[in-house]
């Protein structure tokens, strides 16, 4: 099951009155400012277009604003997604295998980067429209995004969940527990080498 690739993205239905659009991005704005770090541990489920269950996995992920990003998959499938300013690496443990691609101002955003929360990308990329109480949805502007809609749920100020649809109506909920805003991250914590022995892929070559 290899579903590492479905965390770019999610969408969520409200019943509260709404913004326009500019008080959506600034309260989504407002909202994700004061994130400088981030850590705790997830629980992704994907469900087809007949919202049927495709699985689940959990593990655990880090987030430094605004270029670091770790997303750690322990089971059922061990994988890693490793991302800094210049590169995102995607690693599978079970496999042994190592893929690196370049980051630059074409990519996607992936929903972790989006708590990083750039607000001069977040703007140039997305339309955000409040969604309910702390819960915005974004919807990439650009065709090509690989996904229709993300939303973000917060609780308390605390990231909570985030729902995924992708343009094939798949859907991804990914659910988030021991979140922890005042931990003390470096670009040290987001390094990685692929392991002696893994097969190694490079995209920017």
């Amino acid at each position: 099951m290899r579903i590492f690739l479905f965390i770019l993205c999610l969408v969520f239905a409200s019943a509260t009155p709404a913004r326009t659009e500019e008080e959506a991005v600034a309260a989504f704005l407002d909202a994700v400012s004061t994130i400088k770090a981030l850590q705790g541990r997830f629980v992704q489920q994907q469900f087809d277009q007949a919202d049927v269950s495709m699985g689940e996995s959990r593990g655990a992920f880090k987030l430094l604003r605004p270029s670091y990003f770790l997303w750690d998959i322990e089971s059922p499938d061990r994988q890693q997604v490793i991302a800094g300013p210049e590169y995102v690496w995607h690693y599978d443990r079970d496999l042994q295998t190592a893929t690196r691609r370049p980051v630059n101002d074409s990519s996607d955003m992936a929903p972790l980067q989006i708590l990083g929360g750039d607000e001069a990308l977040l703007r140039e990329r997305f339309l955000i429209e409040q969604a309910g109480d702390d819960r915005f949805l974004l919807r990439p502007q650009q065709p090509g995004s690989g996904f229709e809609q993300v939303v973000v749920s917060l609780v308390d100020g605390k990231l909570a969940s985030m729902e995924i649809l992708d343009q094939l109506q798949q859907r991804l909920l990914v659910t988030f527990s021991d979140v922890n805003a005042d931990v003390e991250l470096a670009p040290v914590d987001f390094s990685f080498s692929p392991p002696g022995g893994a097969d190694t892929f490079y995209y920017d070559e």
